[in-house]
């Protein structure tokens, strides 16, 4: 099948993982999600589905924890894609995850 040959590698951005991007010094990451109405669970996503998102913010929370003077940007796409109720629990997911870590909106 072509799509199975193919389209994994027109689908992959990164050779490394994200913890690896954060210790090579990339400080921006642009997560794109798939929501699973279904289980509730968040995934990153480019055509195919990957990792889970709770594992994803569990590794970059551990990143900042041992390294507190570093800011990093996470920019969540596609959650226009899920339900509003799927967007208020991926919010109070992030802030779970990072509690006093997060900025204030301004």
């Amino acid at each position: 099948d072509l799509l199975t040959t193919i389209g994994p590698g027109w689908a992959k951005c990164q050779d490394h993982s994200i913890v690896d991007q954060l210790k090579m010094g990339n400080r921006y990451l642009d997560l794109r999600l798939y929501c699973d109405e279904q289980t509730d669970e968040y995934y990153l996503e480019h055509l195919f589905v990957g990792s889970n998102l709770t594992d994803e913010l569990l590794h970059i929370d551990q990143y900042v924890a041992s390294h507190a003077e570093e800011i990093v940007i996470l920019d969540i796409r596609s959650v226009q894609e899920c339900s509003d109720s799927l967007v208020i629990r991926l919010m109070e997911k992030i802030g779970k995850v990072f509690e006093e870590k997060l900025a204030a909106p301004s």
